[in-house]
């Protein structure tokens, strides 16, 4: 009788070779993940930051902070600008009813410079930064401010500006939120918030805080 034999030439994976695909996908999974922490991480930074940074505007207006040593006491605010999403302005009104009709709206400047923002107004503050401005703080991480929104008191969008401003006003820690509308005129929000949404260099994590003109701070 013939015998045939076939030999199998199949061979499944030794331990060692499995030992190494593992540790690769292991590898690379950490390299993944640890580059998603480290964004996301970084994300965490320039919230507190930009959170840090509204605090410091409120205590500066709250606690009555000198401008320079002018002897004028004014209310601080911050502009944020589409046209330079990476920073912020930290500015001082140091006349926030400028026409002194006793009624705060888009009659008045609201803005750090107001002379060459909004002509025939004029400038409030005093030497040496008569234009009231005071510092550009940037936020971290290459965050950037991707998109401001203002609502009403009724939570209804009115519209996405390319500029607003938001301002604490003595006594209470009430906010003072305007903004440019499409015309390129100043808007004051009586009652509502006003919403800046911040992304991250890699534009994967966002994040938005809600700023309300009763002084209310939120972010999610």
């Amino acid at each position: 009788m013939l015998l045939l034999h076939f030999k199998n030439n199949k061979r499944g994976f030794t331990l060692f070779e499995m030992m190494v695909t593992a540790s690769i996908i292991i590898l690379l999974s950490a390299v993944v993940l640890s580059r998603g922490f480290s964004d996301n991480s970084k994300m965490r930074g320039s919230d507190t930051a930009f959170l840090d940074t509204v605090k410091e505007v409120r205590q500066m207006s709250l606690s009555v902070k000198q401008f320079y040593a002018s002897g004028v006491f004014p209310n601080y605010g911050i502009e944020f600008d589409m046209g330079n999403p990476t920073q912020m302005k930290i500015y001082a009104d140091c006349s926030a009813d400028d026409n002194a009709d006793s009624a705060l709206n888009q009659n008045d400047r609201f803005t750090y410079a107001g002379s060459t923002q909004y002509p025939g107004l004029g400038s409030s503050c005093p030497a040496p930064q008569p234009s009231g401005f005071i510092e550009d703080r940037t936020l971290l991480y290459g965050t950037k401010i991707t998109a401001l929104r203002v609502y009403n008191s009724a939570d209804t969008l009115l519209f996405s500006p390319t500029r607003a401003y938001m301002e604490y006003f003595r006594p209470e820690p009430t906010i003072w939120i305007a903004f440019i509308d499409a015309s390129g005129a100043q808007q004051v929000l009586d009652v509502g918030r006003l919403e800046v949404e911040i992304t991250s260099a890699s534009n994967v994590y966002k994040k938005t805080i809600s700023i309300t003109t009763t002084g209310r701070i939120t972010m999610q």
